[in-house]
C-alpha cells in the first residue's frame, strides 16, 4: 500500500492499492493529507528522556502515526506536537523497539504499542 505524507506531490495508486486501503478503514487508521483515503496507522507510546522530557513537560505520550513512516517524518510529526523539540534535531537519535534509528529517511514499520524512545545528547563526566 502507497501512503503519502504531506510535500509528495503524486503518486500511481492502481485500483487494487485503493481497494486494499478501503478494506483496511476498519484498522486503526489516519487520514492522509495530501490524498482523499485512510492509511492504516498505530498507537506508539513516545518516551522522552533528558532535554526532551524537559522541552516537552513529558516523560512518556501515546500518539497514533501512520505503519510506514521514515523516522524523519516521525520527528516532524513530534516537532509539530512539541515545537521546542526542534533545538535537538541535529543531535537527537531515535530508538525504535530498543533499536537506535538516526534521522532519515530510512522507512521505519510501526506497530501497534511500539515504544519510541527520544534519545538526545547526553552530558557527563
Amino acid at each position: 500500500m502507497i501512503c503519502l505524507f504531506p510535500g509528495h506531490e503524486s503518486a500511481d495508486l492502481k485500483q487494487n492499492q485503493l481497494d486494499f486501503v478501503s478494506q483496511e478503514a476498519d484498522r486503526s487508521s489516519t487520514r492522509c493529507e495530501c490524498l482523499n483515503f485512510t492509511c492504516p496507522a498505530n498507537q506508539v507510546s513516545v518516551l522522552y528522556f533528558a532535554k526532551s522530557a524537559e522541552l516537552t513537560g513529558l516523560k512518556a505520550e501515546n500518539i497514533t502515526v501512520p505503519s510506514n513512516i521514515t523516522s524523519l517524518q516521525l520527528w516532524q510529526e513530534l516537532e509539530t506536537r512539541h515545537p521546542r523539540l526542534s533545538v535537538l534535531r541535529d543531535q537527537v537519535v531515535l530508538a525504535v523497539r530498543q533499536e537506535y534509528v538516526p534521522l532519515g529517511v530510512q522507512p521505519l514499520t510501526l506497530r501497534e504499542g511500539d515504544e519510541v524512545a527520544i534519545i538526545p545528547p547526553l552530558s557527563g563526566g
